[in-house]
């Protein structure tokens, strides 16, 4: 029986990870983040400078660039496509469920592994994210092998481990900032500090490892500080990296609960058994491999609600761990005699699948309420099937069969991405369509063009391979306008439920595109411009 389960949880294992690249490459880029990255990769290559980012055309000051670089030595072989963008989330997303695995392993053994390596697979944000062209998956990547290196480094006295728990942190720190070396810092130090143990910082390899995380994670910042001065420092570091954390960037703020039910959505199918995994591992804090996690969870938890801007891919780093504690919960049902212990959890299992449901209803119908009810055939069947799959893997987990439970629950999970990439993503990029205007608004344009976007999203820029003015209200529309004499074109695209009577009504419609209007000023006309 321990066989058959084995091979079992390793076929929902790859099952899962090879629908990461199913289709990969087939929807266009999501606005704003995942076009705007894949931008800025291409200007890498356009502009030949691996050194300075830029997004359309200005130096980008925002995140350092390892992802970047990624994608753009990849593009630089076979383009900038949107598999190659998603490609380096993808790949660092099936590493960390094996990265997850090996620290499982060495917490508690290869069966914890094995199915803390099936539920991290099919958890439903990790498996998200992880086909968005974002870089969240290789920041995490880094994180987890930073916190392993730590651990071996702890458990085993490892110079070379912290020496490994460094080069990944710096290599994170490439990737998005600081946060990559002071959530695991953090982590460590709590951990630390409740064992009673901070001599322990005196085996860490202070000199090697400072040099170490000074060169790899460092080394860009300063080159940056040195090309660009103030303004790169205010900027990414002022800005970005410590207003992001005590002030708001981008009005991306929310409560200090925000992340309660995003942790709650993005573990289902298994959020049900976090609550019970937290408790035991609560019960047996004293385990110095149950505190680590705990501190773990609760450091990460605690240190992104108290940000002041907040987005639901910040908490990523809390589901390695999470996967860890639910693999640990479950070994004793799967591969022993425990049949009862989980039969709280297989309750909730049913309301943790409706949360589910609620969530993406009330998402869908707040956000894109005409869209959504035209949808609904599309979207129903990848949630009906997780639905079914937990009620089923809920019966049989009360009825005193774990095993065939937890692979159900699982199976269902991959069978929800399967049809959410397969039948429900095609339906819905049919209603977006940045793509196509930005190729349509490229046919009309000419070299010597006044380009202008009057409230567009990046993939205007990305798709067409072009800079463009962009005009948030209309007063920027007038002044990008204004001052053009006769001699000067210029093409203006609007999204069409935003042409109204402040939009320059001497600029003549040359095409609609779906639901945005490609605009022209002439050459041989001039703009009577408010004064």
């Amino acid at each position: 029986m321990a066989a058959a389960v084995r091979r079992a949880l390793l076929a929902g294992i790859g099952a899962s990870l090879a629908l990461l690249f199913w289709n990969l490459g087939s929807s266009p880029f999501w606005d704003q983040d995942e076009s705007k990255y894949a931008g800025v990769a291409m200007e890498i290559l356009r502009t030949g400078d691996w050194i300075t980012l830029r997004w359309n055309g200005e130096p980008w000051f925002v995140h350092p660039p390892l992802y970047f670089w990624l994608v753009a030595a990849t593009g630089r072989l076979v383009g900038v496509t949107e598999f190659v963008a998603r490609l380096w989330s993808a790949i660092p997303g099936i590493l960390g469920v094996g990265v997850t695995a090996a620290l499982a392993r060495e917490l508690w053994g290869p069966r914890c592994g094995l199915l803390s390596a099936f539920v991290l697979a099919t958890t439903l944000q990790w498996w998200a994210q992880a086909r968005l062209a974002v870089f969240d998956p290789l920041l995490v990547l880094w994180m987890v092998l930073t916190l392993l290196g730590f651990w071996r480094g702890y458990a085993h006295k490892d110079r070379w481990a912290y020496l490994l728990a460094v080069l990944a942190a710096a290599l994170g720190t490439l990737t998005k900032g600081f946060v990559a070396a002071v959530v695991p810092g953090g982590v460590g130090l709590v951990f630390l500090l409740l064992r009673r143990e901070l001599s322990r910082l005196r085996t860490f390899p202070w000199g090697p490892g400072l040099l170490l995380y000074g060169v790899v994670g460092c080394g860009w910042y300063g080159v940056q500080a040195v090309l660009h001065g103030e303004t790169f420092v205010r900027t990414a570091l002022g800005y970005y990296t410590l207003n992001r954390y005590v002030g708001v960037v981008e009005g991306q703020s929310g409560p200090i609960w925000y992340y309660l039910p995003v942790l709650a959505v993005g573990l289902v199918p298994w959020t049900a058994f976090l609550p019970k995994a937290l408790k035991e591992a609560v019960r047996a804090r004293q385990d110095p491999r149950a505190l680590f996690l705990l501190v773990w969870m609760g450091f990460g938890f605690l240190f992104f609600s108290l940000a002041g801007t907040k987005l639901p891919n910040y908490i990523l780093i809390l589901y390695p761990a999470a996967a860890v504690l639910i693999g640990r919960l479950l070994e004793p049902a799967v591969f022993g005699q425990d049949a009862q212990s989980l039969r709280s959890a297989w309750i909730l299992v049913l309301g943790g699948c409706g949360l589910l449901v609620a969530a993406v209803a009330a998402y869908g119908l707040l956000v894109y309420p005409v869209q959504s009810r035209t949808l609904a055939s599309a979207l129903l069947p990848p949630v009906g099937a997780m639905m079914v799959a937990g009620a089923a893997a809920a019966v049989m987990g009360l009825r005193g069969r774990p095993q065939e439970a937890v692979l159900g629950l699982g199976a269902g999970a991959v069978l929800f991405f399967a049809l959410a990439v397969g039948l429900s993503l095609p339906k819905v990029d049919g209603y977006r369509w940045g793509r196509e205007v930005a190729l349509a608004a490229a046919s009309v344009v000419r070299a010597e063009d006044v380009r202008v976007g009057y409230r567009t999203t990046n993939s205007l820029i990305t798709y067409s391979g072009m800079h463009w003015r962009y005009a948030e209200d209309e007063a920027s529309l007038w002044a990008a306008l204004c001052g053009l004499g006769t001699g000067q074109r210029a093409v203006v695209v609007v999204p069409e439920r935003f042409y109204g009577p402040g939009v320059v009504r001497e600029l003549r419609v040359i095409r609609k595109v779906k639901d945005h209007l490609l605009l022209e000023k002439p050459a041989a006309s001039a703009l009577r411009c408010p004064k």
